[in-house]
């Protein structure tokens, strides 16, 4: 009884784990392509945790929205810029949605 309990919370724990994705949404209210991606998640990714941060209030969203744009090697400060487990992706159409889902595994 007590290796099928270990088991079983092993099972538990990978499932979540496997969940488990650092997704970054950078965005600008009212921008067409950042409202497309947030559907995106919305829609197709409903359970991936997004962290959302609006570029527009200045201040530390600012700082950390130019430090990654740097860290991707980005000349461009275009938004949305979207981040899956450290891989960058700006902008968003249609191919966009299918290369998230790939990094995430799904």
């Amino acid at each position: 009884m007590k290796r099928f309990l270990i088991a079983i919370s092993a099972v538990i724990l990978f499932a979540c784990g496997s969940n488990a994705a650092d997704v970054k949404l950078y965005y600008v209210p009212g921008c067409p392509f950042c409202d497309h991606a947030k559907q995106f998640f919305s829609a197709e990714l409903p359970k991936v945790k997004v962290q959302k941060i609006n570029v527009t209030t200045g201040g530390e969203n600012m700082r950390k929205f130019m430090a990654e744009l740097e860290r991707c090697n980005s000349t461009s400060r275009g938004v949305p810029l979207i981040v899956v487990n450290g891989e960058c992706i700006q902008g968003f159409s249609p191919d966009t949605g299918a290369r998230i889902k790939t990094l995430l595994g799904r």
